[in-house]
């Protein structure tokens, strides 16, 4: 089956492979890496996520590849140039909306705070792509990290031109808040900031 090459990351290498028509995504393990399992990691995180309707659609795993849904869209910040403000607004709400459940169920993505790579905006909605590096946590921080890219030199430029004005430091007490406790109340007085 023909594969061709998509990108190359520190731990994993990803093809495009057409099959019956679609065209499904292949990770491989980075050769240079010494990362091990991640492959193993991402599968089964994906696995548990998609039942909420979180990552690329799993596959399949095997002979060391992992195969997933191919999602075919523009990066995060990209997707905020062009879009309009109401639109941004709702990826926006929609990213937040996820990465609560993802809180909820003590699941940590880490990259969260740069993730300009790790949202895709497909047909006006976010796919959260690259869960190796998921972990299990008591305390997760996935809606913490995302507030911070939000108040991101680079994001807030962007967002500020759509004329979605942020206030860091409301959003950051708001952020310490949640951290602090994550539950509802805390959550919610988060999105509010977003309207």
């Amino acid at each position: 089956m023909k594969q061709t090459f998509l990108a190359k990351g520190k731990r994993g290498i990803v093809f495009l492979e057409e099959k019956n028509g679609k065209t499904v995504c292949v990770k491989k393990p980075n050769p240079e890496s010494t990362a091990i399992y991640r492959l193993e990691n991402e599968a089964n995180f994906l696995k548990k996520l998609n039942n909420y309707g979180i990552g690329p659609k799993f596959i399949s795993i095997k002979d060391n590849e992992l195969r997933m849904e191919y999602i075919d869209g523009q990066r995060v910040l990209e997707y905020f140039k062009e879009a309009s403000k109401s639109k941004i607004l709702n990826i926006i709400k929609s990213v937040f909306k996820q990465l609560r459940f993802m809180d909820e169920l003590n699941i940590n993505k880490k990259e969260m705070t740069n993730p300009y790579k790790h949202i895709i905006v497909r047909k006006d909605k976010p796919v959260m792509i690259d869960f190796e590096r998921c972990v299990y946590s008591e305390k997760p921080q996935n809606v913490t990290q995302f507030c911070q890219f939000v108040i991101r030199e680079k994001t807030i430029l962007i967002l500020d031109k759509k004329g979605i004005k942020i206030d860091k430091k409301r959003l950051l007490e708001l952020a310490k808040g949640y951290k602090n406790k994550p539950n509802k109340a805390n959550y919610t007085r988060i999105l509010k900031v977003f309207t």
